[in-house]
């Protein structure tokens, strides 16, 4: 059985620029929120660690993305 570390520590990008540097401990649920504006379809995300101990292995288990559309300046029918 593997030995699990306190912390994992990670850097995440987005679309190549560095998001932030975060640790991660074990079992403790983290959330990032950022605002970032694509001017393309798509968004990468890519996660480095920032250990060398290869005898850890990355604790990250989920990613959850999601998108707000800003409704206030979409029009209406008056007859609504």
């Amino acid at each position: 059985m593997t030995k699990l570390s306190p912390l994992r520590e990670f850097t995440i990008s987005t679309n190549d620029k560095i998001l932030t540097r975060i640790s991660l401990e074990y079992l403790t649920p983290v959330t990032i929120p950022f605002e970032q504006s694509t001017g393309g379809t798509s968004l990468n995300f890519e996660f480095v660690p920032n250990y060398q101990d290869l005898n850890y292995l990355p604790i990250l288990n989920a990613v959850e993305v999601y998108y707000l559309l800003d409704l206030s300046r979409t029009s209406t029918a008056l007859d609504d």
